[in-house]
């Protein structure tokens, strides 16, 4: 018996991470070569050349430099790096970061920031099947960039 689930696209993961945040935390200007999913349970400063907001969610595309600083609480924050080798989501500075909305996206994240270290760097599939649950917001993403050109 096969059972499967089809990501419906391929994609990788580069980095997962997680740390927890000073109230005061400043953050550090970085980017990456890959889009980056940000999830807190609490708000983050969120900063990037042109913007800034207070958001607990976020798809950060890949080449923009931003700033992930505490926003008056302290907080959890999970993050991870991911890409399509299709080359199928835009990338650049030009681009802003995407606020996501999920209920689904609350309860992973969650359940990953509960694990312990040795059970949460072996959580690969868990990962993968996070990155497919917000893939109506990188569907969305790429349409406002198409509307925008």
């Amino acid at each position: 018996m096969r059972e499967q689930n089809e990501a419906g696209y391929y994609l990788m993961t580069e980095l997962q991470g997680r740390v927890e945040l000073a109230a005061d935390h400043p953050g550090y200007e970085h980017f990456h070569p890959f889009w980056e999913l940000l999830w807190a349970d609490a708000p983050v400063r969120l900063s990037w050349q042109g913007g800034s907001r207070s958001t607990r969610a976020a798809l950060v595309p890949a080449g923009l430099v931003h700033r992930v600083a505490g926003d008056g609480r302290p907080c959890r924050l999970l993050y991870i790096g991911f890409r399509f080798p299709d080359g199928s989501l835009p990338q650049g500075e030009r681009l802003s970061p995407l606020p996501v909305r999920l209920p689904t996206l609350d309860a992973a994240a969650e359940e990953l920031l509960a694990l312990p270290t040795q059970d949460f760097f072996a959580a690969r599939g868990e990962v993968l099947a996070l990155l497919v649950s917000v893939k109506a917001e990188f569907q969305k993403y790429g349409e406002a960039v198409q509307k925008a050109r």
